[in-house]
């Protein structure tokens, strides 16, 4: 098998994956069709009588009740409508495992947790709109304000301001979801060791400490009636060339050492929407220390 290193590189960059011109998909059915041999004295005679009769059973099967193989329950399941109607964002999912109740989050954790929820709320665009109109005629009527100072504004001020003019002003007029959101979260919630979310499973990195697949922490914030699931993540530099670049066959590879938004600090932004998350692996570069394909 030495030799299998010398062709499979010039291989794969004349050819392209080698699982979409490998021969096992055949040979495994090469051995589901022996499996179908009850008379040895007329093998291609059995093969046909005992493919016929499955192929006929897997018709029927569409019509019987119960769970056959066209009814058989997914491995990851859709939200229930309960949990549906409870979550205040299209981001419904199921957990996995029991929850761990949690007394009182970290008091960073709950405000860069509550700072990401209030941003990507569409229906908070006009009060942050306002807010920063408020801003600017407080500044002495600048208007010229950076964005990246603008920013920092929403993030040290907006949630309080929010609070004082739906919660303690006059809120007439606001939706339930709006003033669930300006109420913030309560500091107890529940933690998860895993969730489904778009069709994958996703398992906290203390779940999986022995596997190589793994994902950050996962918690349920917690809205009066509505829940909001988030996903803290490690977060990579892919703005510069030190961490992000491709190779000469056009791979992405990432370095992991050079992390961002890792929490420490109250501006960091390390949460995502259950409902943004996908499944990506990655595999170590043995040329490029510290940088994965």
């Amino acid at each position: 098998m030495i030799h299998l290193i010398v062709h499979l590189v010039e291989e794969v960059k004349l050819g392209g994956p080698i699982h979409y011109r490998w021969m096992y998909p055949m040979e495994r059915f090469f051995v589901r069709l022996k499996a179908l041999v009850k008379n040895r004295a007329h093998l291609e005679g059995s093969i046909g009588e005992g493919y016929r009769l499955e192929e006929c059973m897997t018709f029927c099967s569409r019509f019987l009740e119960g769970n056959t193989r066209f009814t058989r329950p997914s491995r990851n399941p859709e939200p229930s409508d309960k949990t549906k109607e409870m979550s205040l964002f299209d981001n419904a999912s199921e957990p996995i495992g029991k929850a761990t109740n949690v007394n009182q989050f970290d008091s960073q954790l709950l405000i860069q947790s509550h700072h990401y929820v209030l941003w990507h709320c569409d229906e908070l665009e006009e009060f942050r709109q306002e807010f920063v109109d408020g801003q600017k005629s407080n500044l002495c009527g600048s208007t010229n304000l950076s964005p990246s100072f603008i920013d920092k504004l929403i993030n040290e001020h907006f949630a309080d301001w929010l609070e004082k003019k739906i919660i303690l002003g006059d809120g007439g007029g606001i939706s339930k979801r709006v003033r669930a959101l300006a109420a913030k979260p309560s500091r107890c919630g529940v933690r998860y060791s895993g969730y489904i979310i778009n069709g994958f499973r996703f398992h906290t990195m203390s779940h999986e400490a022995a596997r190589l697949t793994q994902n950050s922490d996962i918690i349920e914030l917690s809205y009066g009636v509505y829940k909001v699931v988030l996903f803290k993540c490690d977060w990579y530099d892919v703005h510069h060339r030190a961490g992000l670049r491709k190779d000469d066959f056009g791979f992405t590879l990432v370095n992991f050492s050079r992390r961002i938004h890792i929490g420490e600090k109250l501006e960091h932004d390390p949460f995502v929407f259950s409902s943004q998350v996908e499944q990506v692996f990655y595999v170590e570069d043995p040329k490029a220390k510290g940088w994965n394909i």
